[in-house]
C-alpha cells in the first residue's frame, strides 16, 4: 500500500511538473502518461487540490511577471515617443501601450487580480512619464487608468 502511495504521488508531482510547463491538462495527462479519468478522480483528493491549487498560484504568478516584462519592453519599443519634448504625444503614446496591453490580457481575472494589473500598469506608466509630477498629465492618466 505504500508502495502504491509513493507511486501515486510520484505521478501526481509528475503530473503537476508537466501542468507547469506545458499550461494544458491533456498535455500534461500525456506527459505524466495517466488518463484525463485518473486527474478527475485525483481531483476530489484534498491533498492533490492543495498542491493543484500551489501550481495554479505559481502559473498566474509566472504569467503576471512575463506580462510584466513584455509590458516593459513594449514600453522600450516606443521609447523615442515616450521621451518626446511633446507631454501630449508622451501620455498618447503610453496610453496606447496600455490599451494594447489590455487587450491582449483580456483573461479571466479576478477582481484582485484585475486591480493589481491595473495598478502595476499604472506604475509603469508614471515611470515612463519623464515629468509624473505635470498635475494636468497625472490626472489625465489617473482618469485614463484609476489605480
Amino acid at each position: 500500500m505504500a508502495e502504491q502511495n509513493l507511486f501515486k504521488w510520484q505521478k501526481q508531482n509528475l503530473f503537476l511538473d508537466a501542468l507547469t510547463q506545458m499550461g494544458s491538462i491533456e498535455a500534461a495527462c500525456k506527459q505524466a502518461n495517466i488518463g484525463r479519468t485518473t486527474y478527475y478522480r485525483w481531483l476530489k483528493d484534498e491533498e492533490f487540490q492543495k498542491k493543484m491549487d500551489e501550481k495554479k498560484h505559481f502559473i498566474y504568478n509566472q504569467s503576471i511577471d512575463n506580462m510584466v516584462k513584455l509590458f516593459e519592453c513594449s514600453l522600450g519599443a516606443f521609447s523615442d515617443l515616450l521621451f518626446s519634448q511633446n507631454e501630449s504625444v508622451r501620455l498618447r503614446t503610453a496610453t496606447t501601450v496600455i490599451k494594447n496591453a489590455n487587450s491582449i490580457i483580456n483573461t479571466k481575472m479576478n477582481a484582485d487580480q484585475y486591480q493589481e494589473w491595473t495598478e502595476i500598469q499604472h506604475d509603469i506608466v508614471l515611470k515612463a512619464l519623464p515629468h509624473p509630477e505635470n498635475q494636468e498629465n497625472t490626472q489625465l492618466l489617473r482618469k485614463e487608468y484609476p489605480a
